[in-house]
């Protein structure tokens, strides 16, 4: 009897790049209805926001792929890790747009 592998239609790879391109949607479309910004500041948050998640997007991977996450002991260090990528990426965008 043969036994063949059971396949995944969508791998967490692809969650994981769905859930980054939906929270860049969603960033840009909030920005875009509250702020009412001019096209040329829509397209230059556009840019910051697109390497903002690609930078996300790349330092997730890693840690996913080369197990960094297992190696911290606590989850609250993780958590903490994320907060500080996120207030820097945060502050380099205010830079570059201010």
């Amino acid at each position: 009897m043969i036994v063949y592998p059971v396949r995944r239609s969508v791998t967490p790879f692809m969650w994981f790049v769905v859930a980054l391109l939906s929270l860049y949607l969603a960033t840009v479309g909030f920005f875009w209805v509250f702020a009412a910004p001019t096209q040329t500041d829509l397209q230059i948050m556009a840019a910051v926001l697109g390497g903002a998640i690609a930078v996300v997007g790349v330092v997730g991977f890693l840690a996913y792929r080369k197990r960094w996450i297992y190696r911290v002991p606590r989850v609250g260090t993780v958590v903490l890790a994320a907060y500080l990528l996120a207030a820097g990426l945060i502050l380099v965008i205010v830079w570059i747009v201010a």
